[in-house]
């Protein structure tokens, strides 16, 4: 609370230079008026400042009354919290007591719920197992009990691997249908390096062969694969057939071509 104070202005003093009767005054009873009136004026400003002074501490007093009753007041809630909190520690304290013993009391109702559901299931059991008696009769139960005798897998027996074919196994007959000379017996060597047995050489019943012919005998078939692994290389093989008389002194027949 600020205390304001009033301050006015300095007042010139006037002082009188004449007399009641119009005579004017001596100097030295001038001066001392003059200075009796300053005198006055200052025991004036002194008075006015000890009556701010205490007002200022009639305010202060006022203020430190206002602090004091506000501190009575804050410490009011103060003591209902403290109480607040002693009555939940109270009440803290006793669910700490109760909450086993309702924890316990779940557990027993889970356990006897279980127990009757395993006793509904066995109950529905029996009677189902009752009931099938009475339909079907006992050989149908045991039936159910009794296991299935397996049945016999049949094992596939292997193929035997057929024996690896040699080239020495086989006569060869070799022709020269080209018209050029010396195919036959070039044919001859060709054959005989890749390991076959060339019996016989001569020259063809016409000359205008274009492709390499392979003829050979039905039961060697496989004589026509080889021939044409080995010569596929150098020649362009042509008709290559097991039309060979089974009467042939050779097991195959090759006409070389002009290709």
């Amino acid at each position: 609370m600020a205390v304001q104070r009033k301050t006015s202005a300095p007042k010139k003093a006037k002082v009188k230079n004449v007399t009641t009767d119009g005579t004017p005054k001596p100097v030295i009873q001038q001066v001392v008026e003059v200075v009796s009136e300053d005198i006055q004026k200052q025991e004036d400003a002194l008075e006015e400042i000890k009556q701010d002074a205490q007002n200022i501490e009639h305010t202060v007093e006022v203020l430190e009354k206002q602090h004091e009753d506000d501190k009575e007041v804050n410490t009011v809630p103060d003591a209902k919290e403290q109480e607040k909190e002693v009555i939940e520690e109270l009440f803290a304290k006793d669910d700490k007591g109760v909450a086993p013993e309702i924890t316990s009391y779940k557990e027993n109702n889970t356990t006897s719920l279980v127990v009757w559901i395993f006793i509904v299931i066995g109950v529905a059991v029996l009677t189902g197992f009752g009931l099938l008696l009475l339909v079907q009769g006992p050989s149908t139960v045991t039936s159910l009990f009794v296991k299935p005798t397996p049945s016999p897998t049949s094992t596939q027996t292997p193929t035997p691997t057929p024996a690896a074919v040699k080239r020495s196994d086989f006569i060869i007959q070799v022709l020269n249908g080209s018209g050029k000379a010396g195919a036959a017996a070039k044919m001859k060597q060709l054959l005989e390096e890749k390991g076959y047995t060339v019996k016989d050489v001569g020259n063809a019943d016409t000359s205008d062969f274009d492709n390499t012919e392979i003829v050979v005998k039905k039961d060697k078939e496989s004589a026509i694969v080889l021939l044409k692994e080995d010569l596929g290389s150098e020649y362009t093989i042509g008709k290559a057939e097991s039309s060979l008389p089974d009467s042939s002194s050779s097991d195959a027949r090759v006409t070389v071509g002009k290709e």
